[in-house]
């Protein structure tokens, strides 16, 4: 809304002082853009900024640090049987991975600024009479830098090398969605001209991060210095309470329309960072 707002209050004041503006909807981002990912990368390398209208973080704040996201899979693999007839001659994989979660639920913060490990997806047999053959879990990894990812999945190989139920096996697998966005010289310079605009209204807007990645963190991998956290402030995401505040929606929208302004009068440099 902010956005398409923003385009047409220029389009409306006939503003032409700019290059290129391009608007991209993206619809795969909660699964890391995987449907648009080679666009996104195109796109950023044709522009001097990335403005990404993810909500800001209450009460008023621009996302300068966002984690990286990845899944990482506990995969256990067992012997099916008869759940009344033969019992015995199953290898109980629900079982098994009960004992891999008691024992990787102690290993990881769960919240916090840091890298956080969390339990998301269970799965475990298909009929109630048969001992199940294979379990899994899934479990959705947030960190700060791409080593602490590759520490988390080192630590989890670790933990699981060692079975609680004879004659199952477990296996690790794991994707990456988003790479963290890193606070860097670009991103700061640009929440800093975002800082003076809104002081323009008598207002401040703070500076902070979180760990729910966006596609900022792909036009930072590529060159293009981003600025997230742009669209209205709100929080409670993925509930059934979500939530916006809606006295942000002209100081945002004042916010964005002045900074397409600014940036297509004076791009930043995509050498600042250097």
């Amino acid at each position: 809304m902010i956005a398409v707002s923003a385009l047409k209050i220029l389009h409306d004041l006939h503003f032409r002082n700019y290059a290129l503006i391009t608007l991209l909807l993206d619809d795969s981002e909660e699964r890391g853009s995987p449907g648009s990912r080679k666009l996104i990368e195109l796109l950023v390398k044709q522009h001097d900024v990335a403005l990404n209208m993810e909500p800001g973080d209450p009460p008023d704040a621009l996302t300068v640090w966002r984690k990286g996201s990845a899944a990482v899979r506990v995969e256990v693999a067992g012997r099916a049987a008869h759940a009344g007839m033969y019992p015995q001659n199953g290898r109980n994989a629900a079982v098994e991975l009960v004992h891999q979660l008691s024992a990787l639920e102690n290993a990881f913060p769960h919240s916090g600024d840091g890298t956080t490990v969390n339990l998301t997806l269970l799965k475990a047999g298909e009929r109630n009479n048969i001992i199940p053959d294979a379990a899994s879990a899934t479990f959705s990894v947030r960190f700060r830098k791409p080593e602490d990812f590759d520490a988390v999945v080192a630590q989890f190989e670790a933990a699981t090398a060692v079975t609680s139920v004879p004659d199952t096996k477990v296996s690790v697998a794991h994707t990456t969605a988003f790479p963290p966005l890193i606070e860097n010289a670009s991103i700061d310079a640009l929440a800093k001209r975002a800082q003076s605009i809104y002081a323009e209204l008598g207002k401040t807007i703070g500076l902070s991060g979180n760990g729910g990645a966006s596609e900022s963190a792909l036009a930072m991998s590529a060159g293009t210095p981003a600025l997230d956290g742009l669209g209205l402030v709100g929080s409670d995401f993925h509930t059934d309470h979500e939530w916006v505040d809606l006295d942000s929606v002209t100081p945002r929208l004042y916010l964005f329309t002045r900074l397409l302004m600014e940036m297509g009068a004076s791009p930043l440099q995509k050498d600042i960072a250097h």
